[in-house]
């Protein structure tokens, strides 16, 4: 499947002169072992930036095959040896950012997958893309009820008639569908299976659309709704030429916008942040929109995943000790099974499983000595400040021997390691968040060394960091951080170094 077709598509991004050298090889032509420029000069490829291209995705395709690359960092070394987002940011337009958004969404997708399966693959993934595209599961109501709306396909209520109906989206694009005839994606060949059979021409296609849209339409009893946004994302949307053929038959037109501005005052802008969002605007603006704004996710470290499965088995284990319940040996190892995340290797693994049993054995052991009770843990808030909302889960609150309630952030590293965090401001932020609980102590639990560390409650400070915050981010102001000390572990640095000023 490593053909030369595979290359032509604006991710790849060769230039015109390689495509064409990859024009005059045999469609059956194999790329794998082109790992070094004087192979690539041998079937024509010269310009020493597509040379680099073909070579190290050669060298990511053969770790991608030796399941030395996880998916989704695959994914993210693929923009990386093109500069594929950094060419969409350089250049900002409509279309730019919309690809961007889709991007985003695909890394999530990414992400969702390789979390959802022990042995993740690219075959198999390809195999899930597949299923899902030809699943016709999705094609039917999905509330039920007699008095329930409902919502389903032109062809799923052919037949049916209700009393009131709304058609979404008649833009063009959506409605009439926007017809393709296309045998690749990106390069990569459609399964024939997938291609319909006969290509109609556009005529026969708009014909075919506007008798759904004539079915559509005759649905409704009473009331027909139809509805014509704006923009879809930050894409522009016209509206449908076959909402023009009716519009003789409307009664009337409303326009949501000025009916808004009409009856109500223009709401404030609000903001809904979590302590990560906090800490990632603190540290760096940028990296905040590129995971915040555009929704980005990026790779799980071993060391990430071995941190949620502590925090799985904590939640366990805390429920087992605010019910006084005997957590021995074999109960923890349960919790850890019911728990356990695929991390790496199989000796990898064990040594994570030893090292997770003894760390989870020496803080229940803190526990039973430090904490006379424990209030609640895993407890989820919603605090709202003005155009501010924050969200987030504390870890623990319990009640210390002295009947202080401790406010507890675990940590799976050492204590060392924890000023890099920035624990101080999200202590302070839960803190700050828990109005309506008595708290009187801000500490950390760290795994690795069993140490508990108190922190002192800054009221000012927190308000600071989260108005600045809050101001930033309503001005859109994301500008990258001058410090570049932490940047080499940023999953994004490949993105800021091809940038202006990155």
């Amino acid at each position: 499947w490593w053909r030369p077709d595979l290359f032509d598509n604006e991710v790849i991004g060769f230039s015109k002169k390689t495509l064409a050298a990859l024009e005059k090889l045999p469609r059956n032509a194999s790329l794998k072992d082109i790992t070094k420029e004087e192979k690539a000069k041998v079937i024509g490829i010269t310009g020493s930036a597509d040379t680099r291209k073909l070579c190290n995705l050669n060298l990511l395709r053969a770790k991608i095959e030796d399941k030395k690359k996880g998916l989704l960092d695959s994914l993210y070394e693929i923009f990386r040896i093109t500069g594929y987002i950094s060419q969409l940011m350089a250049k900002p337009s409509v279309e730019n950012e919309e690809k961007l958004y889709n991007i985003a969404q695909l890394t999530g997708l990414f992400d969702r997958y390789e979390r959802r399966f022990s042995r993740p693959s690219a075959k198999s993934l390809l195999w899930l893309l597949y299923k899902k595209t030809m699943d016709k599961g999705m094609d039917q109501v999905i509330t039920t009820g007699e008095n329930a709306a409902k919502c389903m396909t032109v062809h799923k209520a052919k037949g049916l008639e209700f009393p009131a109906v709304v058609v979404c989206s008649c833009i063009e694009g959506d409605f009439p569908l926007r017809y393709r005839a296309r045998e690749t994606i990106c390069g990569i060949p459609i399964p024939p299976d997938m291609l319909k059979s006969k290509e109609p021409d556009m005529d026969e296609h708009l014909e075919e659309e506007l008798r759904l849209f004539y079915v559509a339409i005759t649905r409704a009893q009473d009331l027909l709704v139809i509805t014509v946004p704006d923009k879809i994302n930050v894409r522009k949307a016209k509206r449908s030429s076959f909402v023009k053929m009716i519009e003789e038959y409307v009664t009337e037109t409303v326009d949501s916008d000025i009916t808004m501005e009409k009856k109500y005052k223009q709401p404030k802008p609000v903001t809904t942040l979590s302590y990560s969002a906090v800490h990632a605007y603190k540290d760096c603006p940028f990296r905040y929109k590129i995971n915040y704004v555009y929704g980005f996710v990026s790779p799980t470290e071993p060391m990430q995943r071995l941190g949620i499965i502590i925090h799985n088995v904590l939640q366990k284990v805390n429920w087992a000790l605010q019910n006084d319940r005997n957590v021995t040996g074999e109960i923890l190892k349960k919790f850890m099974e019911e728990s356990w995340l695929p991390i790496a290797g199989k000796k990898t693994e064990e040594n994570f499983r030893k090292q997770v049993f003894e760390h989870i054995k020496d803080y229940i052991a803190f526990a039973r000595k430090e904490f006379k009770r424990i209030q609640c843990f895993e407890k989820p808030f919603t605090h709202i400040d003005g155009s501010l909302i924050m969200r987030g889960k504390v870890d623990l609150v319990a009640e210390d021997k002295s009947g202080k309630n401790v406010l507890v952030d675990f940590k799976a590293m050492k204590k060392e390691g924890i000023k890099k965090t920035g624990v101080e401001d999200q202590l302070g932020i839960y803190r700050h968040c828990l109005m309506d609980m008595k708290i009187d102590r801000m500490a950390t639990y760290t795994f690795y060394d069993n140490q508990f560390t108190d922190f002192t409650y800054d009221e000012k400070a927190t308000k600071r960091l989260l108005s600045d915050v809050t101001s930033g981010l309503l001005k859109e102001s994301f500008p990258m951080k001058k410090d570049k000390t932490d940047c080499d572990a940023c999953p994004y640095q490949f993105i800021c170094a091809e940038l202006p000023n990155g």
